[in-house]
């Protein structure tokens, strides 16, 4: 399970779409057979979001593999503060 599987990877679908491009969401859409319109254009700020709702409650819990976001991510503290609020993690 990836960024983009867990909604926070930004606006990329796979072959380097993005649903930002209108004939990319078209083509993703008629190739998982979806109706027209079901892929959405909104997207996330990224990961750093993601930790900051775990410190805030709105995500419970998470799943990290093959990867230390305390090493990695920019913002350390925010990383670490999600990290101690969530009910539950997974490495």
């Amino acid at each position: 399970m990836g960024g983009r599987e867990m909604g926070y990877m930004g606006p990329g679908l796979p072959g380097q779409r993005s649903v930002l491009v209108a004939e990319d969401r078209a083509y993703m859409e008629n190739l998982w057979g979806l109706p027209s319109g079901t892929l959405r254009t909104e997207t996330r700020r990224g990961t750093v979001e993601v930790f900051s709702q775990l410190a805030e409650g709105s995500i419970k819990a998470c799943w990290i593999i093959c990867t230390n976001p305390v090493a990695t991510v920019a913002n350390r503290k925010t990383v670490i503060t999600g990290l101690e609020a969530a009910s539950a993690t997974g490495t």
